[in-house]
């Protein structure tokens, strides 16, 4: 081999060389952004995580069940039909009044 082979053949190697780590320069840099955004990603879901969780408190102690509603709602119709039991007999004891009034 001559001189002339020889540097050739060590320009070729050196080409690549530099290629091989230029690719793996580029690869390198494309890998490290995609991990910024997978870190940034991360923390917005950890942020919805907390919200969300948060909603459920809030709702949970807000919001009435609907077991509870029921309950409530016969709780409040059973009050009502005592109401109505005492007009019922708040009216009987004023007839029984007039007529007493009207007996005398």
């Amino acid at each position: 081999m001559d001189a002339s082979t020889i540097i050739a053949l060590v320009g070729v190697v050196i080409l690549a060389l530099g290629s091989v780590a230029g690719l793996w320069r580029f690869l390198e840099s494309k890998i490290e952004k995609a991990t910024a955004v997978a870190r940034v990603a991360e923390a917005d879901a950890q942020t919805v995580r907390l919200e969300l969780a948060a909603h459920r408190l809030h709702v949970a102690e807000t919001y009435v069940t609907k077991a509870g509603m029921t309950e409530q709602t016969q709780q409040i119709m059973g009050a009502i039909k005592a109401v109505d039991a005492g007009v019922g007999r708040l009216n009987e004891r004023i007839d029984r009044m007039i007529e007493r009034q009207a007996a005398e």
